[in-house]
């Protein structure tokens, strides 16, 4: 497993815009990353068999994380491995099991992988009803 692991899940809120859903800034993300860190996963969706003419969300994503993992590398000096193969286990696995943390933004698919991780920043709009009993979930 990579180090440290960031979800970004770009589909509902690229294409969809759902209210609750989002993304860190990426100097939020940086900042959670521990120094000691050598690599970092970025796991998000398939992009590779969507991105065509008229696909524009996935292609946009794939623009995302290619630049945000660019940052992250130059910033924090680690190898940053993009996981895109939206297998859902082993998605879940890459984010419960980061030993030095994982990030979910926003997102219903990483909710419970981050709550089960060592070291889980999960970022909450809590002006939104995507999550009404987040204020109970322990810091």
């Amino acid at each position: 497993y990579d180090d440290f692991a960031i979800h970004l899940r770009c589909g509902d809120v690229l294409a969809r815009g759902i209210k609750g859903y989002g993304v860190l800034p990426v100097g939020a993300m940086i900042a959670l990353i521990p120094p000691e860190a050598r690599t970092v996963g970025i796991i998000t969706q398939d992009w590779e068999s969507k991105c065509q003419p008229g696909k524009s969300c996935s292609c946009q994503c794939k623009r995302i994380v290619n630049s945000m993992a660019e940052l992250i590398e130059k910033e924090r000096k680690v190898t940053v491995k993009v996981r895109a193969d939206f297998e859902e286990l082993a998605s879940w696995a890459r984010l419960a099991f980061a030993p030095m943390g994982t990030v979910c933004s926003p997102s219903t698919f990483c909710l419970y992988p981050t709550l089960a991780a060592a070291r889980g920043f999960w970022a909450l709009d809590k002006s939104n009803n995507l999550f009404p009993a987040a204020e109970k979930v322990s810091e």
